[in-house]
């Protein structure tokens, strides 16, 4: 695996009353993964809001985030991707996550009631089928 690369740059047609949205891109084995910031700025002040602390310090908590997120995946034997860690940034594939571990733990604990509905006991099956597919 190569280096990963953050680039940070005004996109050339997000734009809202005469400014660009700022962007930035995560390279990572010659893929790309593009996610958007809060930030709008204007062509003319792009050199000058590069410099700004405000986004200096937003610049530095998104790169030192992907990092961290980089080496999780690394201790966690995970597939690396540009988009698995913009996915994981943008919280996009936590939701999944947490939506199994919710349904797990659920089950654990209808499985310790001995009077679980039917209805519930039917939806707990295919739920266990689901999770045991993946």
């Amino acid at each position: 695996m190569k280096g990963i690369s953050i680039i940070f740059y005004p996109h050339p047609i997000r734009v809202k009353e005469g400014k660009h949205q700022v962007f930035y891109r995560i390279t990572l084995d010659r893929k790309k993964a593009e996610c958007a910031t809060k930030f709008y700025v204007a062509m003319k002040e792009w050199a000058a809001f590069q410099k700004d602390e405000t986004f200096d310090n937003e610049q530095s908590r998104i790169k030192s985030e992907i990092y961290r997120i980089k080496n999780r995946l690394i201790d966690e034997g995970r597939p690396i991707s540009a988009k698995i860690i913009k996915d994981i940034l943008t919280q996009k594939q936590q939701v999944q996550a947490y939506l199994i571990d919710f349904f797990q733990s659920f089950n654990r604990i209808s499985s310790l009631k001995k009077s679980t509905p039917k209805r519930m006991s039917k939806s707990m099956k295919r739920l266990r089928i689901t999770v045991s597919e993946r």
